[in-house]
């Protein structure tokens, strides 16, 4: 199984674990059905499951059926990731969306501080970015 095959399983997995958080039955389907619909091997979901897992996204208990977690999306504890990648790995779509520009001049610290002339023009911009 190619590597690209795996995500898309994954984004799948974690698409159906989304859509199960916070609902009266939280229950994934059994990892056979899974692979049966994802058409790929049971032993990769069980690893794609274990890896949503450290994600965040999916629960599992001793003999019991994979759930979805239900938790907030989080950043993975060991990793220092980007906004946009981690809304991108998430299933997200970030942008960014500019609230204010402004041109003026430069403070005496801030033409230190950038090599500029004091007084040279500066763009100043505002944003903030959303999913």
């Amino acid at each position: 199984m190619n590597n690209e095959a795996s995500e898309v399983a994954a984004d799948a997995l974690r698409g159906i674990a989304r859509s199960l958080a916070n609902t009266n039955d939280d229950r994934l389907p059994p990892e056979r059905i899974l692979a049966q619909r994802l058409g790929v091997s049971r032993g990769l979901v069980r690893r794609l499951l274990q890896r949503l897992a450290e994600e965040g996204l999916v629960v599992s208990k001793p003999q019991s059926a994979w759930r979805a977690s239900g938790r907030s999306i989080s950043e993975p504890s060991q990793t220092l990731v980007s906004f946009t990648e981690m809304a991108t790995m998430y299933g997200y779509a970030p942008h960014t969306e500019v609230l204010s520009t402004t041109t003026r001049l430069a403070s005496a610290d801030e033409s230190r501080q950038l090599r500029l002339q004091e007084l040279d023009p500066v763009f100043e911009l505002d944003r903030k970015s959303v999913v």
